[in-house]
């Protein structure tokens, strides 16, 4: 019995076995979202600051070897697709009952006066 056919035994995993060349740079992102996500929950640090700090420390993992497909088809095209995806999000979230949160919101911030000294 082959590595392949142990593969095709188990559905979805086929790709693992042959060595999908992005493979090894998208499991690298996703533990370091990972951990920057876990250091924030009981740190009380930003996510973004946090994954920042991490990725500076394995950057050595884009220069070369096998991450670096991955890494890049995640740097561009995984950031865009959510990009674009938070995006409809606020969007959509954006939309009250009777008109927009964000008018509404800016319409009774129109309301008030800063006062300087």
């Amino acid at each position: 019995m082959t590595p392949r056919t142990v593969a095709l035994a188990f559905s979805g995993s086929i790709w693992l076995t042959t060595g999908h060349p992005l493979f090894p740079g998208i499991l690298a992102s996703g533990v370091l979202a990972a951990a920057a996500a876990f250091l924030a929950q009981h740190y009380g640090a930003s996510v973004m600051l946090l994954a920042l700090l991490l990725g500076m420390a394995m950057n050595f993992l884009s220069d070369e070897g096998g991450c670096v497909p991955g890494i890049e088809f995640t740097a561009r095209t995984l950031l865009r697709w959510a990009s674009r995806c938070w995006a409809c999000v606020a969007l959509v979230s954006c939309r009250g009952r009777g008109g927009t949160r964000y008018q509404d919101a800016v319409a009774r911030a129109g309301q008030y006066r800063i006062q300087t000294s």
